[in-house]
């Protein structure tokens, strides 16, 4: 998904430095540099995230992430039984 999001950033950071040449003028750019940090940032929390769960879990297999999905699934099934009883 992240790498989607990233894929479509910078088909409209072309778009942004195409009409900024075509229309001379300084603000595409500027949101193109605009839009690059925010690229960045994106991959920097992503990469994070992926640290942090390595370090808590161990290991960032597939199929450890489906077994902790079935869990949350189940923590959430009680949830809303406990929330529909109060």
């Amino acid at each position: 998904m992240l790498m989607s999001i990233e894929l479509m950033l910078l088909a409209v950071n072309l778009n942004f430095l195409v009409f900024a040449v075509y229309l001379d003028d300084m603000m595409g750019q500027l949101f193109a540099l605009f839009v690059l940090t925010v690229a960045a940032t994106e991959s920097a929390i992503g990469l994070a995230l992926l640290v942090i769960t390595f370090r808590i879990r161990g290991t960032i297999a597939v199929e450890f992430r489906a077994t902790v999905y079935v869990a949350y699934s189940h923590c959430l099934a009680i949830w809303k039984i406990y929330a529909v009883l109060c």
